[in-house]
């Protein structure tokens, strides 16, 4: 039987819009010009059109830099630019806010003295008014007599035709009496060197010309005497000039250093100086220790030593010690020894310059003043040699003697009757005690050896042993009795 099947498919469609605006146009921004100019500090509204955005510099004067119409507030004449800006394109405008010019100008502060007038002075257009107006002759005259019986401020204000208004102020002091000089009687100054001297209590300062005078800027005064000197300044207010004066003692310290010295290398040399409170050596590196003024010193060769003196005032003053150094006295030695007991050891020492020598410790030397003692200390000892040169001058050196323990153990020996290399034996020095084993190839004991020169002939029982290899196994003790083990092989040709 057969089956069939058929599918209908039917595709469903819905409709729908969009729609869109499309703005067709030619972009135009513009700007208003401002109607007047303003006065200085004032505020003024600016005013673009014609975009969807802006953008105003200088952004700084301007209370919103991104709207049309920005609060600007200037002290002068200003060209702001604006970037007007939509979908369809954008224009970059500019427009000048004029300010008016209400410049001002005043009387630079002054003094008067007591009962004194003087007349002020304020520049610029308008009218003016002073105030306070207190001892004043007008207080709206652009320069007014005044004759203040006190310190007093004044504040010129201007108004223009044009309503702007500006203003400035002066001081009037006003002194009672001539000036109170305050200066020092005298000052310190370091030969060759420069001081400042400080003069008070006046309005003004004149420093009488002098060839040591470096430089005065009012009341400061930059001095070099070379010698002792006065130095005199006119110290003025409104009432009067005085004269003051300031004696400058020139100090001069002179400090006196130890003489020249020679001294044998690697030795201290001891310094001093005098004639200040402080003092600084140089070079610093090869300064042991310093106290106050001595001074502890080991150069590494001869080295010329300068130091500097420094008084309570900072004046300074430098000296110079010379430290030679004699010539090393390097000598040379016999080597360390590896030695056997009961040796007779021959030391040395050697110079080409004239000197002396000794030998330490004294003991097992046939001589300690020689230059070629004999030795005999059967045990491990270091000698010291000094040799002393005609300078006074010294140096050490050392020779080591040991006695360590020393062993030969033959590979090979040939016991044919020939007379040569007939045994095995064990030759060395320094041993105490000493026991050789010698074993065959199975580990049999043939034959022990128990002492230094003992020898094996290469027989077993009194039988030859066979041509081959045998063991040996060594133990032995040095005379500070400490043992050692050794072993090896041997072997046996006929």
């Amino acid at each position: 039987m057969k089956f069939s099947l058929s599918f209908l498919i039917r595709l469903c469609f819905s409709s729908d819009s969009v729609t869109i605006f499309v703005n067709i146009g030619a972009f135009e921004g513009g700007i208003v010009e401002p109607l007047t100019p303003i006065c200085p500090g004032s505020s003024y509204e600016l005013e673009a059109y014609g975009g969807a955005f802006y953008e105003w510099e200088p952004a700084n004067l301007l209370d919103n830099p991104n709207i049309s119409n920005p609060i600007a507030t200037v002290d002068e004449t200003t060209t702001f630019s604006v970037t007007v800006s939509d979908t369809c394109g954008s224009q970059t405008l500019e427009v000048t806010l004029e300010v008016f010019n209400n410049s001002i100008g005043i009387s630079e502060e002054t003094s008067l003295c007591l009962g004194n007038s003087l007349t002020l002075e304020v520049t610029g257009e308008g009218t003016v008014i002073w105030s306070p107006t207190t001892f004043l002759d007008n207080p709206n005259s652009f320069t007014p007599t005044c004759t203040p019986d006190s310190t007093i401020t004044y504040v010129a204000t201007i108004t223009t035709s044009n309503g702007c208004v500006n203003y400035d102020t002066t001081t009037v002091e006003v002194y009672f009496e001539p000036p109170n000089p305050e200066m020092d009687d005298e000052i310190g100054v370091c030969l060759g060197g420069q001081a400042a001297i400080i003069a008070n209590g006046g309005d003004t300062y004149q420093w009488l010309p002098d060839p040591n005078l470096v430089n005065s800027d009012g009341p400061i005064a930059v001095i070099a005497p070379a010698e002792n000197q006065w130095f005199f300044v006119e110290i003025g207010n409104a009432c009067g000039i005085i004269l003051d004066s300031i004696f400058a003692n020139v100090i001069e310290i002179e400090i006196q250093a130890g003489n020249d010295t020679i001294i044998c290398p690697k030795e201290e040399a001891y310094l001093w100086v005098e004639g200040a409170n402080f003092y600084q050596w140089f070079p610093e590196n090869t300064v042991v220790s310093q106290f106050a003024n001595e001074v502890t010193v080991m150069p590494l060769s001869s080295t010329e030593y300068t130091v500097i003196g420094i008084d309570e005032n900072e004046c300074r003053d430098t000296a110079f010690v010379n430290v030679s150094l004699f010539p090393y006295p390097s000598f040379e030695t016999s080597n360390d020894v590896l030695a056997f007991y009961g040796d007779q050891i021959q030391l040395s020492a050697f110079s080409e310059q004239t000197g002396s020598y000794i030998w330490t410790p004294a003991e097992y030397l046939t001589c300690i003043h020689c230059q070629n003692p004999i030795a005999t200390p059967n045990q491990e000892i270091t000698y010291k040699v000094t040799f002393t040169n005609t300078d006074g001058c010294s140096s050490d050196e050392f020779i080591n003697i040991t006695y360590d323990a020393v062993v030969y153990v033959p590979n090979t020996f040939t016991p044919d009757n020939n007379g040569l290399n007939e045994t095995f034996q064990i030759s060395g020095g320094n041993l105490k005690e000493m026991e050789c084993l010698i074993f065959n190839r199975w580990g049999e004991l043939l034959y022990t050896m128990s002492e230094p020169y003992q020898t094996w002939d290469g027989t077993y029982m009194g039988k030859p042993c066979q041509d081959g290899t045998y063991i040996w196994k060594l133990t032995y003790t040095d005379f500070v009795n400490k043992q050692y083990q050794l072993s090896g092989h041997v072997n046996l040709i006929r």
